[in-house]
C-alpha cells in the first residue's frame, strides 16, 4: 500500500499533533439514529453503523450519495453504464448487473421510503439533517432487499422557528451550484420546510469528433414539507419531492486490450494492450490467434482496437467517438412521502406510505471510437408503491416492535437494445417486471441481565414476480430520437416468467455492557433477496431460456464487535469481525455483450476498524479501515471454472480524516483534510489483468471562515488535490472490440462557496 505524499504529510502532521497534545474532556458528537425503528445513539445499537451528521456532509463537501464513501470503509461504490449507473457495495454485497428491473442487495431509504431502482440511489444531498449506514444483513427490520445492509438518509424537517440558510457554490469546469431552505411555524399546530438544489457543470472530457462534449452535469431539485402537530400524541409529516438530472451520454473510455488462449483456444486472460500491438490475440508461444473464434487477423494500427482507433490523449480527457451528445440522457424522479405517528402511552404507532416514480433514458456507444460500429440506449418507466405499519413498545427490560410491509413495482424498459450502423439494423429488447411484496416482522431486545441483553427477530416476506421479455429485430431508424419509425423485420425471442417465494429472514444477538463506556456484541444475521429474470442484450443467444430466471439468494452473516468511548467521551474506538456463508449469490457475469446474473456459492471474512478522537480543544482526528475477502466459487468464464474474487471489493480501504478549528476576533477559521486508501479490485469477475483496478489514494482539503453568530460562511475546497488518475467502472470487449471501456473518476476539483444562515430568534 502507497499513499501520495501529500496525503501522507497531512495524515502524518494531524497525527503528530494528536500525540503531543494534552486530551481535554470535549466529548465527540453524539448522533442518534433510527437503525432499530426507534431513537437510539449510535454507541448504543449492538450492530456496525456509522452515522454522518448533515453538519459533516457540508463539511466534507459531500454533494451526492456516493459521496459517503469517502469516510466509510468498508462502503464503496459500484457501477455500470460508463458510470451512468452507480450503486453500493457493502462488505463486497453488491449487484453490478445495468438492467434497470434490478433491485440492489443495499436497502436504501429516503425519510424511510424505499428506492427500489438502482438508477435512483444515485441523488444529491441537500439539506440533509443525517445518513446512516447500516452493515451487514438488515432484513428483518428493512426488508428482503437488504441483504448486505441499508443506508438511510433522513432530510431536515420543519422547525418550530423560523430558520434556513443558502449557500452559492463555483467550481472548476463552469459549476454554479445552489442549495438553500427556509422553513417555520405556519400556524401553532402546522409548521413547513421547502427545500431547493441546483447544480450545473460543463465537460471535462473533449470530445475531438465532431459533436458534443462529454461529462456535463444539470441537476435540479426541490423538496416541500409540512408538519402537522395538534398536540404532543399526534404528528403528521408529508413530503412531496421532485429532481430532474440531464447528462451526456456515457463517460466510457476505451483502451486497447488483447486476450491471452491457451492451447484448446479458451480465453484464460486479457491484458492492456502495449504501443506496438498487432496481434488479435495471443495465443500458446506468443503466436497471433483468434482464441478459436476463426482465422488470426491483424490490428490495423499498432496498440489500436480491431478497427484501427487509437485514444489521441489522455483518456480521461480526450475521446473521438462518433455517439456522443451533451444533455442527451435524463433521469426523473417525483413522489411523496406521508408519516403518521401516534404516541399511545405504552406504545407508539407509526404508518408510513410512500410513492415513486422515475423515468430515464441512458445511451452509450460500445465501441467508443469513431468507426461507430454499435450504439446501445436504456429508456426506462419505473412507479412504486410502498406503505408499512408498525407498533414500538416497551416494559420495564424488553424494547420491542411489530410491523407489515407492502411493496409494488412496475418498472417497464420499452426500449433496451443496440443499433448495427453498418448492417442497417437494430436489435431492441423490451422488457416488463411487476413486483409484489409484503412481509411481516417482529424484533425484541430482553435484558436477560442488568447488562446482558438478548436481540432476537424475525420477518417472513411472500413476493410475486411477473415478467415479460422480447426481443424484436428492425430495420435501422433513428432509434435514439424517434423509435417508433423503425421498420418491424422479426421477433427474435421471446420470453414470459413469474415466481412465487417465500423468504425467511432473522436475527439472534447478544450484547453485553461491561461498562457505561464499553459494549459487546456477537450474533447471528440471516439475509435474503429474492430472485429475479435476466435481460439478455440483444437477445444474447449464449443466454439460453433456462438461465433468464436466478434465484433467490441467502446470506448467513455471523459477527461479533465491541463499541466503546473513553477520555470522557473525547475518544471512540469501535471494531467488529464477521463471517458471511453466501448460498446462491447473485453474481454478474458480462462477456462482451452477453450478460447475465448467474447463482453462485460465496464466502466472505473480514474485519472493520473506527477511532475518532478529540485531543485538544477544536481538533478532531479519525481513522477508519476495513479488510474485505470475499470468493465466489466455481465461476465458469468462458469455459474456465474457477474461484474468483467479487467485483468493486477491494481487500483493504482506510479512511482519515483531520479537521481542526479555532476562534478568531470576530469568527471562527477551520482546515480539513481527508483521504481515502482502495486496494486493487476488480471490475469484472473474470478477475482479468485488463479488468483490474490498481490500488489509489484520494485526499480532499477544505478551509472555511464563519463569522461571528454563524451569520456567514466563506470556504474554499479542492476534491482529488493530488489530481490522481483512478478507474471506476469498466467492461471487457477485447475478444469483441479489441479493446475496453473505463470509467475514471473525477479530476482534480476546486471550488469557493459562500453561505448565508438565517439567524434564529433568541
Amino acid at each position: 500500500m502507497k499513499w501520495d505524499k501529500k496525503c501522507s504529510k497531512a495524515v502524518g502532521f494531524a497525527v503528530f499533533m494528536m500525540l503531543n497534545a494534552k486530551v481535554f474532556s470535549e466529548a465527540l458528537e453524539e448522533i442518534v439514529v433510527t437503525a432499530q425503528k426507534r431513537e437510539q445513539s449510535a454507541q448504543d445499537v449492538p450492530i456496525a453503523i456509522v452515522a454522518v451528521s448533515g453538519k459533516q456532509l457540508e463539511q466534507l463537501e459531500l454533494q451526492s450519495s456516493t459521496d459517503i464513501t469517502r469516510v466509510i470503509p468498508g462502503l464503496n461504490v459500484a457501477g455500470s453504464y460508463g458510470g451512468q449507473l452507480l450503486t453500493f457495495s457493502i462488505r463486497g454485497v453488491t449487484q453490478y448487473d445495468f438492467s434497470l428491473h434490478t433491485e440492489a442487495p443495499i436497502a436504501m431509504y429516503v425519510d424511510e421510503g424505499y428506492l427500489a431502482s438502482q438508477e435512483m440511489q444515485n441523488f444529491s444531498f441537500f439539506d440533509v439533517d443525517r445518513v446512516e449506514v447500516l452493515k451487514g444483513p438488515q432484513g428483518t427490520l428493512f426488508g428482503h432487499n437488504a441483504t448486505g445492509g441499508a443506508i438511510a438518509v433522513t432530510t431536515r424537517k420543519p422547525t418550530d422557528t423560523n430558520e434556513g440558510y443558502a449557500k452559492l457554490t463555483y467550481g472548476r469546469f463552469d459549476q454554479v451550484k445552489f442549495e438553500g431552505a427556509y422553513g417555520g411555524r405556519i400556524t401553532d399546530a402546522l409548521s413547513a420546510r421547502v427545500s431547493l438544489y441546483s447544480d450545473k457543470y460543463g465537460p471535462y472530457t473533449k470530445n475531438v469528433f465532431p459533436g458534443d462534449g462529454e461529462n456535463n452535469m444539470d441537476t435540479q431539485a426541490g423538496r416541500v414539507q409540512v408538519r402537522y402537530q395538534a398536540n404532543d400524541a399526534i404528528r403528521l409529516d408529508v413530503s412531496v419531492f421532485a429532481s430532474r438530472s440531464t447528462f451526456a451520454t456515457s463517460p466510457y473510455n476505451v483502451v486497447s486490450s488483447i486476450n491471452l488462449c491457451n492451447a484448446a483456444g479458451q480465453v484464460t486472460n486479457s491484458i492492456l494492450s502495449s504501443p506496438t500491438e498487432t496481434r488479435q490475440a495471443i495465443g500458446p508461444n506468443g503466436v497471433n490467434s483468434s482464441c478459436g473464434a476463426g482465422p488470426a487477423l491483424t490490428r490495423p494500427t499498432p496498440g489500436g482496437d480491431f478497427t484501427g482507433y487509437r485514444v489521441p490523449g489522455d483518456p480521461r480527457f480526450v475521446e473521438d467517438k462518433a455517439f456522443s451528445s451533451e444533455n442527451f440522457n435524463h433521469s426523473n424522479t417525483s413522489g411523496g412521502t406521508v408519516k403518521f405517528s401516534w404516541d399511545l402511552g405504552r406504545a407508539t404507532l407509526t404508518s408510513v406510505s410512500d410513492y415513486k416514480q422515475n423515468d430515464v433514458e441512458l445511451g452509450l456507444s460500445f465501441d467508443d471510437s469513431p468507426a461507430d460500429i454499435f450504439e446501445s440506449e436504456n429508456i426506462a418507466r419505473l412507479n412504486q408503491l410502498s406503505q408499512e405499519v408498525r407498533l414500538n413498545g416497551s416494559t420495564a427490560r424488553a424494547r420491542w416492535v411489530v410491523g407489515a410491509y407492502y411493496l409494488d413495482v412496475d418498472e417497464h424498459t420499452p426500449i433496451s437494445g443496440f443499433v448495427l450502423p453498418a448492417l442497417d439494423l437494430e436489435l431492441r429488447d423490451t422488457y416488463r417486471q411487476y413486483s409484489d411484496s409484503e412481509s411481516l416482522y417482529g424484533q425484541s431486545e430482553f435484558d436477560l441481565l442488568d447488562k446482558l441483553t438478548l436481540t432476537a427477530g424475525v420477518r417472513a416476506s411472500r413476493e410475486e414476480k411477473k415478467y415479460h421479455y422480447e426481443d424484436n429485430l428492425y430495420a435501422r431508424s433513428s432509434v435514439f430520437s424517434n423509435p417508433g419509425s423503425a421498420p418491424f423485420i422479426a421477433n427474435a425471442r421471446l420470453y414470459d416468467g413469474n415466481s412465487n417465494e417465500t423468504l425467511w429472514g432473522g436475527r439472534l444477538e447478544v450484547s453485553y455492557r461491561q461498562t457505561d463506556h464499553l459494549m459487546w456484541y456477537a450474533g447471528y444475521n440471516r439475509g435474503t433477496k429474492g430472485g429475479g429474470f435476466n435481460a439478455p442484450l440483444g437477445g444474447s443467444a449464449s443466454i439460453p431460456n433456462s438461465e433468464i430466471a436466478y434465484k433467490p439468494e441467502e446470506l448467513n452473516a455471523y459477527e461479533g464487535g465491541f463499541k466503546s468511548d473513553f477520555f470522557d467521551g473525547a475518544a471512540r474506538l469501535n471494531g467488529t469481525v464477521f463471517y458471511y456463508d453466501y448460498h446462491n449469490y447473485q453474481g454478474f457475469k458480462a462477456i462482451g455483450t452477453a450478460e447475465e446474473v448467474e447463482n453462485y456459492q460465496s464466502t466472505t471474512k473480514g474485519a472493520e476498524e473506527e477511532f475518532s478522537i478529540r485531543p485538544m480543544q477544536g481538533l478532531n482526528l479519525s481513522l477508519s479501515a476495513a479488510y474485505i475477502d470475499m470468493v465466489v466459487k466455481d465461476v465458469n468464464f468462458l469455459g474456465i471454472v474457477n474461484d474468483r474474487h467479487n467485483v468493486k471489493t477491494p481487500p483493504l480501504t482506510i479512511s482519515a480524516l483531520a479537521r481542526y478549528e479555532w476562534p478568531l476576533p470576530q469568527g471562527t477559521l477551520a482546515v480539513q483534510a481527508d483521504a481515502k486508501y482502495s486496494g486493487p479490485q476488480y471490475y469484472c469477475i473474470c478477475n482479468f489483468d485488463s479488468s483490474k483496478i490498481p490500488a489509489y489514494t484520494v485526499g480532499n482539503a477544505r478551509i472555511a471562515y464563519t463569522t461571528a453568530e454563524d451569520r456567514l460562511e466563506f470556504s474554499a475546497y479542492v476534491n482529488n488535490f493530488t489530481d490522481r488518475s483512478y478507474k471506476v467502472v469498466g467492461f471487457d470487449f477485447s475478444g469483441t472490440t479489441g479493446s475496453s471501456l473505463l470509467g475514471f473518476g473525477a479530476p482534480r476539483w476546486w471550488g469557493v462557496s459562500v453561505q448565508y444562515n438565517m439567524k434564529k430568534p433568541k
